[in-house]
């Protein structure tokens, strides 16, 4: 899969801009400031459906201009498709369109095209909260399986029920709360199968890929276990334990009034070596394993979809030492369509690259 060309309309600091990319290598250099990760934004917008940085779509409207659009064509392994989006605050709502047909829902989208953009904020995936690495297994899950997604979309709608009711009132009918108890446990036993599976095909990648960045012949583990499982069990036992764990904590979430248990408040613990490398491990450590998650993140989505997606480098070279930079410099060999964004060009970027510098809000090509 590569974006062939994309236009892009009022979206950020960029007020009209027409673009040709190479199906390979990308380029994009510009002095710090001048738009060039308002681009890679644009890009992953445009295939994903949202603001990697999660901004609203009000802040991505440039300012003094009432609306932004993206016009994309993209080859992929089905054929050429064109993607229109955009949003207007007057009218506030987000269109998007596929070959000219608008769709109801952004999901139809993730299931044509797929992004991965690496970034120094990254080094969050190992040292930050859970949170961000929920959502960093729901994001390989909803690109790869449809089924995932709309499991993930019932499981936040009943999760917000549930806690509505246990807010609502002192003593809420049990028969209501058994009503969603047993569609929590239904869909949120389906979201942990898939995140065991998913974790299962992870670990090995991420190996992989760390000992081509380091020298350094460490193990690194990945620990999801919710309900106390280390390994995947039948989805039957899982439910099982669903529903032992909602009875048990029925008194603590009546007082507090918000659901305690779930595949929403589950971890994915990264070990290196056997020690925690969130308590333990250096800001080296760090960056590298977080590197390797986010290149295993992409090349998961290659081998489920028969088709690589675009990934994106936000300026990822400037942290590493020249042995690293040319070492994941490397990796991005593997992917189809890659884009990179540098303040200046790498000395060892390859010549067939396509380059592009921005300057004065100008994409001047090199």
């Amino acid at each position: 899969m590569y974006i062939d060309k994309i236009k892009l309309t009022n979206f950020r600091s960029h007020k009209d801009a027409d673009l040709t990319f190479d199906p390979s290598i990308n380029l994009i250099t510009g002095r710090n400031g001048s738009g060039k990760t308002n681009l890679l934004e644009a890009i992953y917008y445009l295939t994903i459906g949202k603001s990697h940085r999660k901004s609203p779509d009000k802040d991505l409207v440039m300012f003094d201009e009432t609306y932004f659009r993206l016009d994309g064509y993209i080859a992929t392994k089905e054929g050429r498709i064109r993607i229109e989006t955009g949003f207007s605050p007057e009218q506030g709502r987000k269109m998007v369109k596929l070959n000219k047909t608008r769709l109801d829902r952004i999901s139809e989208l993730l299931q044509k095209v797929s992004c991965v953009q690496l970034s120094p904020d990254d080094i969050e995936l190992t040292r930050g909260s859970p949170l961000i690495r929920r959502h960093f297994m729901d994001m390989a899950l909803v690109l790869t399986a449809p089924s995932y997604l709309h499991a993930l979309q019932e499981y936040r709608r009943v999760l917000s029920q549930r806690n509505e009711l246990l807010r609502g009132v002192s003593v809420p009918d049990p028969t209501l709360l058994g009503v969603w108890d047993d569609q929590l446990v239904e869909w949120g036993a389906r979201l942990i199968l898939k995140r065991f599976e998913f974790i299962n095909r992870l670990v090995d990648l991420v190996n992989k890929l760390y000992h081509s960045l380091s020298s350094n012949p460490v193990h690194i583990s990945l620990s999801y276990t919710p309900f106390g499982l280390s390994e995947a069990v039948s989805l039957e036992r899982i439910q099982t334990l669903f529903r032992e764990k909602l009875a048990n904590n029925r008194a603590r979430e009546l007082k507090q009034g918000y659901t305690l248990t779930g595949p929403h408040r589950d971890n994915l613990r990264i070990a290196f070596g056997g020690l925690s490398l969130k308590r333990f491990g250096s800001q080296g450590q760090h960056r590298l394993v977080s590197t390797a998650l986010r290149l295993s993140q992409a090349l998961y989505l290659k081998e489920e979809n028969e088709d690589c997606p675009v990934v994106l480098f936000d300026d990822v070279f400037a942290e590493l030492d020249s042995q690293h930079k040319e070492l994941l410099f490397q990796m991005t060999l593997r992917f189809d369509q890659v884009f990179i964004v540098s303040p200046q060009e790498p000395k060892i970027f390859p010549r067939q690259a396509k380059k592009f510098h921005l300057q004065d809000g100008d994409f001047l090509q090199k």
